[in-house]
C-alpha cells in the first residue's frame, strides 16, 4: 500500500514566529504591492492602462512580493511516503463444543503461568521466565533440525530465525531469579550458543558454517535439561500456595477453555488481538461445523478516504466472541481453505488456528490443507488450548455395526469406549431396547481406548416391533434404535458423554424381481438357480406355458409363478426381467403396467433379447418406447469369433466392476467367453451402451441403459452370460447380475401406505447435513390430477421434538408420480416427516419417517484433552509456529517482522534551492516586464 501526505512548515525563529504567521505577513505584503502598484498606475499619466491583459500586472507584483517574503520564513517541505507491506492476518477460532470443556487435570506449573497471563494473580513468578527460554529453546532445537534434514529453501532466513530465538533466549533469562542460576551461567549459555549465531552472516554462511549451527543442537539440549531441573517441584509449589493464587487456581479449573481464549484474544485496548491490529490487517473468524463465520473486519490499514485524503478511522477488536462454542463437529481443514482467499494486494497472508486440535469429521485433512497453504506461502500458526494430558473420563466414542441385518439374525459389533481413569475400578457397559437392557458387561477402568465386542439376538424385539406396526402400512425396512450406557463411576470429570445410540435396519422386505421368459433357455435356468439360491432376493420366475398352439403366461395371481393380477401388485416389485417371450403372452393393458411399471413407479426393467420371439416385436406396443436402443429389424451377428468388449465409464462402470482395479476389470472382461449371437441394434442418443460385442472390426451394442421417467432400462443384445461361469463357477456370473439387478433397480421406500411411498434416507444424520426425501403419488389419478395443475403441489412437513418447524415444497420429477425435496442444515433433535397432499385430509395418510440428529455425536465430547501432535504438525507441516495458550502472545512478538510498512519522511528546504525560489521569483519578474515592455510601458 502507499500513501503520502505533504506537510509545510517553518523553523522556530528567535522571535518565535509560525507558519500561520509567515503565510499572513506573506499574504499582507502581496496585497500591499499590488494596491501601490494599481494606485501608482491609476495617478500616472496614462489613461486606460488597466484594459486587458494589463489587469495581470497587479496579481504578478503581489505575487513576487508574496513569494519573496515568505521565503525569508526559510520554510521546510516534509514528504511522507509510506513504503512496504501490511500482512493479512486470519484469526480463526474452534467453536465445537470440546472447547467448553475444563482442564483440571493440567499441570500446575501451566495453570499458574496461565492464571498470571490471564491476571487473576499479579506479579511474575521466577519460573516463568525458566519456562519461556525453554520454550524458546524447544524451537531453536527445532529449527536447527530443519536445517539438518536440508529441507528448508531459504537458508538466510532459517539462520536469522535462529539468531533471533537465541537473542529471545538470553532475554528471557537475564530476568531469571531461582536458585541455582547466576551470572556465570548466562555468561555460559551465551557463550555456547547466542555468540556463535550472533558471529554468523547469514547471507553468507558457507556448508561449514551451517555445520557449526548444526552442532548446537547437543548445547541446546543440555541447557534445555538444566532449566528444567531448575524449576521449582510440584510440591514445593503446592507447600507455597497462598490464598489468593488457590483461589485463582480454583476459578480456573471451572473456566471453560472458550472463556480462557476470550479473555486472552479478546477484551481490551492490551489483548491479543489489539496488539496484532495495530501492525496488521486483522480479521477474526470462527470455524461452526464444516463452515467459517466471520466475527469482526475492521478495515484496511493504510487505507485513504478518497474525500478527503485522510486515514479511515478502524474499529477494534470486540471484546467478546457473541456466539458461544455449541458445533457439534470440528473441521479443522474445510472452513479454513473456505475463509483463506487471497488478494491482488500482495500482501502477507498469515493463518493463526486458536483450538484444541479434536477435528472428527470424515472426508477433510488438515495436514493436507497445512502441506497446501505451504506451497502457497501461507502459513499456519496454532495455538493450542486445553491440557494435553487425556480426561480422567469415560466417553462413548463409537459403535460399529452392520448397516442392516436380517429380523433372524444376532447384533454384533463393537463398542468403542475413552477408558481415561485410573486403572482398576469397576463400571458397566451396557445396550438398551426401550428401556430394557438387551446385553451387558462388566469391566475394569485399565486408562486406554477400549474397542468392547457385544453380540445378542434381535428376533424377539423384530416381532415385538412389527406386531406393533400399523397395518395401513408396510416397511421395507424397519429401524431399531438401541442406547449405549456406561453409567457414571466417581471422579469422571463428564457424565454427559456417557451414551451413545446404536441404529441398524432390519431388511423386512427383500427386494422383490419378477422374471417373465418365454422359455427354459439356458440363461433362463442359470438366473432363475442364482436368484432363488441368494436369500438377500425374493424373486417370482413365470415361465410361459403351451396352450394350444400358442405360448401364455397362464392364470394371473400373486402367488409364486404368476403374473400379477393387478396394477397395484405389479408395482410392489423393484424389478422386472422381460426375456425372450412374445408380447401376445400379455394383454394390452399389462403391456402399459409394464411401461407404467418404469416411468411412474420407478422401476427397473432388464430386457435380455432371444433368438425366438426377439425383443423387436415389442417395438409396436406399449413397451417399446422404454429400450434404449433402436431395433435393425431381425438382424443378428453369429459367429464362433464374437467377443465382450467392456465400454463402461463414469457412474455405470460401478456394476460392471468385476475386480478392485480399473486395469484388472478390464482384463476380466477382455478374458470372458464371448457369446454365439447377438441382435443388432443401434444405441438411441443419450443412452449410453456399456458393453459391446466384437467380431474383428464389427462392434454392435452389447448392453445399453438409459434413463426412462423415474425408472431405469438395461437392454442386453445376447442371452449367454451363463458362458462366464467356465471353470470358474459362480465368480463372476452372480457378481455379475448382483451388482446390475440393484443399480437398476430404484432404492425401495421406507415406508408405504394407500396414498404414497416415502423415504428420508438414513434414520441418524450429523448436524448441519441435510436430508433428501422422495414421495411417490401411489393413486394414478390424484398424481395425474397435480400433473395437470401446477398450483397443486405436495408438501412435506418437518416436525423436531414433536413441534411442526418447517414446510418443504415437494418438486416433481419430469414425467413420473415421484416428488423430491431438500432439508435445510439439520440442527439435532428427533424428526419425524409428514406429508400434505392437497384435497387429502391430513389424517387418511399414514406414512410417515422419522430420522434422529444427534445432539452428541461420537467424537466432539469422547475425547476432551488437546491433540498436541495434530496441532503441532499443523503448523510445522504448512511453515508456521506451534504456541501452546500461555505462550499466546508471543504471537504479538512472532508476527511483528509480517508487516514492513514504514513512513519514509523526504524533506525539502525550498529556500536552499534555485529552482524553487529564484527562479519562480524571475519568472514573474521576467513576465511583467515582457508585458510591459509589449505595451509600450517601459
Amino acid at each position: 500500500m502507499f500513501a503520502a501526505m505533504l506537510l509545510l512548515t517553518l523553523p522556530e525563529s528567535a522571535i518565535g514566529l509560525s507558519l500561520l504567521v509567515g503565510l499572513g505577513v506573506a499574504l499582507l505584503s502581496g496585497a500591499l504591492s499590488a494596491g501601490l502598484y494599481v494606485y501608482s498606475a491609476k495617478n500616472s499619466a496614462q489613461p486606460g492602462v488597466f484594459t486587458g491583459a494589463f489587469w495581470t500586472l497587479p496579481f504578478i507584483r503581489g505575487g513576487t512580493m508574496a513569494l519573496a517574503t515568505f521565503m525569508l520564513f526559510e520554510p521546510i517541505w516534509k514528504i511522507t511516503t509510506t513504503t512496504g507491506t501490511t500482512a493479512r492476518v486470519l484469526l480463526y477460532v474452534d467453536a465445537s463444543a470440546s472447547m467448553k470443556a475444563t482442564d483440571e487435570q493440567m499441570e500446575l506449573a501451566r495453570k499458574l503461568r496461565l492464571v498470571r497471563r490471564l491476571g487473576w494473580i499479579t506479579g511474575e513468578a521466577p519460573e516463568d521466565h525458566a519456562a519461556e527460554a525453554v520454550g524458546r529453546l524447544v524451537k531453536l532445537r527445532q529449527l536447527i533440525g530443519v536445517l539438518e534434514s536440508g529441507t528448508t529453501r531459504d537458508v538466510p532466513g532459517h539462520l536469522i530465525q535462529c539468531r533471533e530465538t537465541a537473542t529471545q533466549v538470553e532475554r528471557a533469562l537475564e530476568e531469571l531469579d531461582l536458585p541455582g542460576w547466576d551470572d556465570e551461567q548466562l555468561d555460559q549459555l551465551r557463550e555456547d550458543i547466542v555468540t556463535p549465531l550472533q558471529k554468523l552472516d547469514p547471507e553468507k554462511a558457507t556448508a561449514s558454517e551451517q555445520a557449526l549451527v548444526i552442532a548446537l543442537r547437543a548445547p541446546v539440549n543440555d541447557w534445555e535439561k538444566k532449566l528444567l531441573a531448575l524449576m521449582p517441584k510440584v510440591d514445593e509449589v503446592v507447600a507455597n500456595l497462598d490464598a489468593e493464587t488457590q483461589a485463582a487456581l480454583d476459578r480456573f479449573d471451572r473456566t471453560p477453555r472458550w472463556q480462557r481464549l476470550e479473555a486472552q484474544l479478546l477484551g481490551g485496548a492490551d489483548s491479543v488481538a489489539d496488539q496484532l491490529a495495530a501492525e496488521h490487517n486483522v480479521e477474526l473468524m470462527a470455524l461452526t461445523g464444516r463452515r467459517f463465520e466471520m466475527l469482526w473486519h475492521p478495515g484496511t490499514i493504510g487505507e485513504a478516504d478518497e474525500a478527503d485524503g485522510e486515514k479511515t478511522t478502524l474499529s477494534s477488536p470486540p471484546e467478546t466472541f457473541n456466539i458461544t462454542a455449541t458445533n457439534l463437529l470440528t473441521d479443522l481443514a474445510t472452513g479454513i481453505e473456505e475463509g483463506v482467499v487471497p488478494d491482488q494486494s500482495g500482501d502477507n497472508l498469515i493463518v493463526v488456528l486458536f483450538s484444541d486440535g479434536q477435528h472428527n469429521v470424515d472426508g477433510a485433512s488438515p495436514l493436507e490443507m497445512a502441506r497446501l497453504f505451504k506451497d502457497r506461502g501461507v502459513p499456519v500458526h496454532v495455538v493450542g488450548l486445553g491440557t494435553v494430558e487425556p480426561a480422567r473420563d469415560l466417553a462413548v466414542l463409537k459403535t460399529e455395526a452392520p448397516a442392516s441385518v436380517y429380523p433372524d439374525a444376532r447384533l454384533n459389533g463393537h463398542v468403542i469406549l475413552h477408558d481415561g481413569m485410573p486403572s482398576g475400578k469397576p463400571f458397566t457397559v451396557r445396550i438398551e431396547h426401550q428401556g430394557k437392557v438387551v446385553w451387558q458387561q462388566d469391566l475394569v477402568t485399565t486408562q486406554k481406548r477400549r474397542k468392547i465386542p457385544f453380540d445378542f439376538p434381535i428376533k424377539d424385539i423384530v416381532e415385538a416391533e412389527q406386531a406393533a406396526q400399523s397395518r395401513d402400512l408396510r416397511y421395507a425396512n424397519l429401524p431399531l434404535a438401541f442406547n449405549v450406557v456406561v453409567p457414571p463411576i466417581p471422579g469422571e470429570m463428564k457424565d454427559d458423554n456417557n451414551a451413545g445410540v446404536l441404529r441398524v435396519n432390519v431388511v423386512t422386505q427383500k427386494p422383490r424381481i419378477l422374471v417373465v421368459d418365454g422359455r427354459p433357455r439356458w440363461e433362463f435356468r442359470y438366473l432363475k438357480n442364482m436368484l432363488e439360491r441368494d436369500e438377500r432376493w425374493d424373486a417370482n420366475v413365470v415361465l410361459c406355458k403351451w396352450a394350444g398352439s400358442r405360448l401364455t403366461l397362464g392364470p394371473r395371481g400373486n402367488s409364486v409363478g404368476k403374473f400379477p393380477a393387478t396394477r397395484e401388485l405389479l408395482f410392489q416389485y423393484q424389478l422386472i426381467v422381460l426375456g425372450d417371450v412374445s408380447p401376445g403372452a400379455f394383454a394390452r393393458t399389462e403391456l402399459q403396467w409394464l411401461r407404467d411399471f418404469v416411468q411412474f413407479n420407478g422401476g427397473g426393467l432388464i430386457c435380455i433379447d432371444g433368438r425366438l420371439e426377439r425383443q423387436v416385436s415389442f417395438a409396436a406396443t406399449p413397451v417399446g418406447d422404454l429400450y434404449p436402443v433402436r431395433f435393425l429389424g431381425n438382424r443378428e451377428l453369429s459367429s464362433m469369433d464374437l467377443r465382450v468388449r467392456f465400454r463402461s465409464a463414469g457412474g455405470a462402470q460401478a456394476p460392471l466392476m468385476l475386480a478392485a482395479s480399473t486395469a484388472e476389470n478390464i482384463r476380466i472382461w477382455n478374458d470372458l467367453p464371448g457369446p454365439r449371437w447377438a441382435a443388432m441394434t443401434e444405441a438411441l442418443p443419450g443412452a449410453e451402451t456399456l458393453l459391446q460385442i466384437t467380431e474383428g472390426n464389427t462392434a454392435i451394442p452389447g448392453l445399453v441403459f438409459r434413463r426412462f421417467g423415474a425408472g431405469r432400462v438395461l437392454y442386453a443384445a445376447f442371452d449367454e452370460s451363463w458362458r462366464w461361469r467356465f471353470n470358474v463357477g459362480d465368480l463372476h456370473h452372480q457378481r455379475y447380475w448382483n451388482q446390475v439387478a440393484k443399480w437398476i433397480m430404484e432404492p425401495p421406500f421406507a415406508v408405504q401406505d394407500a396414498y404414497i411411498a416415502m423415504d428420508s434416507g438414513p434414520t441418524s444424520y450429523d448436524v448441519k447435513d441435510t436430508a433428501d426425501i422422495r414421495v411417490r403419488i401411489m393413486n394414478p389419478d390424484l398424481a395425474k390430477r397435480y400433473q395437470a395443475d401446477p398450483n397443486l403441489k405436495p408438501e412435506a412437513q418437518l416436525f423436531r421434538d414433536g413441534q411442526l418447524f418447517a414446510t418443504v415444497p415437494l418438486e416433481p420429477d419430469p414425467e413420473s408420480f415421484t416428488y423430491r425435496a431438500r432439508t435445510a442444515p439439520l440442527e439435532p433433535g428427533d424428526y419425524e416427516v409428514r406429508v400434505k397432499l392437497p384435497g387429502v385430509p391430513e389424517d387418511a395418510i399414514k406414512a410417515r419417517t422419522a430420522f434422529t440428529v444427534a445432539s452428541n455425536p461420537f467424537g466432539e465430547l469422547g475425547r476432551l484433552h488437546c491433540d498436541e501432535l495434530l496441532l503441532r504438525q499443523m503448523a510445522s507441516d504448512s511453515g508456521g509456529q506451534y504456541y501452546r495458550e500461555e505462550d499466546m502472545r508471543r504471537l504479538i512478538e512472532d508476527l511483528g517482522t509480517a508487516s514492513d510498512r514504514k513512513d519514509v519522511t523526504t524533506t525539502i528546504i525550498p529556500w536552499q534551492k534555485w529552482y524553487l525560489c529564484f527562479l519562480p521569483i524571475m519568472t514573474l519578474l521576467t513576465l511583467e516586464w515582457v508585458i510591459r515592455r509589449t505595451k509600450g510601458l517601459v
